[in-house]
């Protein structure tokens, strides 16, 4: 099964005003509670943290882990990283964090 819960859950929900606050909320949570789980056995999938609950979604692509995550909690907040790997995507998609950026007010 490609959904998971996290046995780490923040107690409370982080009103995010930022992209970074993600970033930095997502990556922890993986680098604490679900490196040791995932890796090696799922390097080189695609995981989607939900940010304030810290469930997470698997998959071969960034799109289809997106979609499960955004399927099972529309309203979620989403790290999406590389299992194993320091980066998800290349320098060409910075361009979209920029965007992104600009859309949280920034």
């Amino acid at each position: 099964m490609s959904f998971r819960h996290s046995p780490f859950i923040f107690s409370m929900s982080v009103t995010i005003s930022r992209p970074e606050t993600v970033v930095d909320l997502g990556e922890r949570i993986y680098r604490e509670q679900l490196k040791d789980l995932l890796e090696p056995k799922q390097t080189g999938r695609f995981v989607a943290i939900e940010v304030n609950s810290g469930k997470y979604f698997i998959a071969d692509s960034p799109s289809d882990a997106m979609a499960k995550a955004s399927s099972d909690m529309p309203q979620g907040l989403f790290h999406l990283m590389r299992i194993g790997a320091t980066a998800a995507f290349t320098t060409s998609s910075i361009l979209r964090h920029e965007r992104m950026a600009r859309t949280f007010g920034r």
